[in-house]
């Protein structure tokens, strides 16, 4: 399922403490439903907390797709995502 998943991040200046900041969208147009688009969104942040970020803000944006997709799915949408935006190796 590629393509559930867009990626938009601007880099920290390094100091004593930099935390990783994340925005998570999830349009209506993903579904009308709040209990799917809440569902994708604590997916998104349970992977992302897993992940060992530099410091940097960012902005994923879910497309209509991941509605159907599971954990395993977004995983690694967003492990492709991150590796093509250059933000991890």
């Amino acid at each position: 399922m590629a393509g559930d998943l867009t990626v938009r991040w601007f880099p920290l200046r390094p100091t004593a403490f930099n935390p990783v900041r994340v925005g998570i969208v999830v349009s209506n147009k993903v579904s009308k439903k709040a209990t799917v688009r809440n569902k994708i969104r604590r997916r998104l942040r349970e992977i992302l907390r897993k992940m060992h970020l530099p410091p940097c803000e960012m902005v994923v944006v879910a497309q209509p797709e991941a509605v159907g997709a599971s954990y395993w799915d977004l995983l690694k949408d967003l492990t492709h995502a991150l590796k093509k935006s250059g933000l991890v190796q």
